[in-house]
């Protein structure tokens, strides 16, 4: 690793591997130094450290993967997937508190976009209806749905050239995708045109049976 990655350092997915390879083997000294040279590094390419939050977040490193997503925030600020992914962590974190105000702050700030506020709206639903004790006060009534969801999906992505397209199949065979967003069993899928996503199905009443993703 000290002897490739000064060759290396620039591939979008190189301390990603070193990282996955090294947290693989269990070994957590050497998977750390990774983690400390893309800090000391300054990197600021969005796709590597966003393919290294995932990572992270998937191996519940959630202390690391928040700072990350802290830096991802900082770099793209009009991004709403920056805000959504911060949140989600924090949420995961068991910071629900602040994962829900960053969510109000986005819904404010999406408001003029239909499709990524219901997103969002979605989204602190979601934890209104999952979560006990958050402090909903100061969010506006509209914002508040009484809808639950059988199944929801939500697909975001790290490679800005990534051409990627999020499918349902349902038991009826139907296909929810960006040709067909609305289903006859009540599928919905929203595609928000961003760089990294996000793409949302959700169904209300899911009838029984394999869906495909």
């Amino acid at each position: 690793y000290e002897s490739q990655r000064e060759e290396y350092k620039n591939h979008n997915s190189y301390y990603v591997d070193v990282y996955h390879f090294f947290a693989d083997a269990n070994d957590k000294e050497n998977s750390k130094k990774v983690l400390n040279d893309v800090v000391i590094s300054n990197i600021d390419n969005y796709e590597t450290l966003k393919g290294l939050a995932m990572k992270l977040q998937a191996d519940k490193e959630y202390d690391l993967a928040s700072s990350v997503y802290k830096r991802l925030l900082i770099l793209r600020p009009r991004d709403a997937q920056s805000f959504l992914d911060l949140a989600q962590i924090y949420n995961e974190k068991g910071k629900t508190q602040r994962a829900f105000n960053l969510l109000k702050d986005l819904l404010e700030l999406t408001k003029t976009a239909s499709k990524i506020n219901g997103v969002v709206k979605n989204e602190v639903n979601a934890m209104l209806q999952t979560t006990k004790n958050i402090d909903d006060s100061k969010l506006e009534s509209h914002y508040k749905l009484n809808t639950t969801f059988d199944i929801r999906i939500l697909a975001s992505w790290n490679r800005e050239n990534s051409n990627v397209n999020l499918q349902v199949i349902d038991p009826s065979l139907e296909v929810a995708s960006k040709e067909n967003p609305r289903t006859r069993l009540g599928g919905e899928l929203v595609n928000v045109n961003d760089a990294f996503g996000p793409e949302e199905y959700t169904i209300i009443n899911a009838r029984n049976g394999d869906y495909y993703i």
